[in-house]
């Protein structure tokens, strides 16, 4: 049965100074686990598609951003068949480089547009990327953020995804996090608060 984590839960954090270990040359260890990993840019804004769409004008390449995932993934997740979902091909001239003159681990991959991606979660039986994805070994699902659509994709896929909806639109509010920095007493930028766009000139 598919579950989700949501990793954005109610338990209060310490606001005590935290401990800092300093290990020059060392990576943090990544997780050990095996994950279906989508990078989903154009959902970052979640239901909010005129967002998305001025940020489809004013980024060009947009769609290419995800390939920035393939040197790290294996890094991240500690496992042998991961699978990173692209929205457009890398350059491959880029991937043999990671491949043979850096001797990185990558992740398999698999292109994904963006409206293939919906299209998928509408009607996953007309799909042979649903196949794909339900028979692949890795036990998890997780995106650049957990959308409605990864989260239906956990029940089409049988696989779990590492945050909810909810929690995943909670940690990416960058107005909480200043916040909860500034009511625990942790320094800030001089911050002004905007209501709406028609105030963010007055606010610059």
């Amino acid at each position: 049965m598919s579950k989700s984590c949501d990793v954005n839960s109610d338990v209060k954090m310490k606001t005590a100074n935290p401990k800092i270990e300093v290990r020059l040359g060392q990576m943090p260890p990544g997780w050990d686990r095996e994950v279906v990993f989508f990078a989903n840019l154009r959902s970052i804004f979640y239901n909010n598609r005129s967002q998305t769409q001025v940020l489809s004008e004013r980024v060009k390449g947009l769609e290419s951003y995800g390939g920035r995932l393939i040197p790290i993934l294996n890094l991240l997740f500690r496992g042998d068949n991961n699978l990173l979902v692209l929205e457009a091909p890398p350059a491959e001239s880029l991937v043999a480089y990671f491949e043979h003159d850096l001797a990185l681990s990558l992740p398999s991959l698999q292109i994904l547009p963006h409206a293939d991606y919906q299209a998928l979660v509408k009607n996953p039986a007309d799909s042979s990327v649903a196949a794909l994805l339900k028979n692949h070994p890795a036990g998890w699902l997780d995106g650049f953020v957990t959308d409605e659509a990864l989260q239906t994709l956990q029940g089409i896929t049988g696989k779990s995804t590492i945050s909810t909806t909810a929690g995943s639109q909670r940690g990416n509010n960058k107005l909480a996090l200043h916040e909860y920095l500034e009511q625990n007493g942790f320094n800030v930028f001089d911050t002004y608060l905007a209501a709406d766009l028609r105030e963010v000139n007055d606010c610059l």
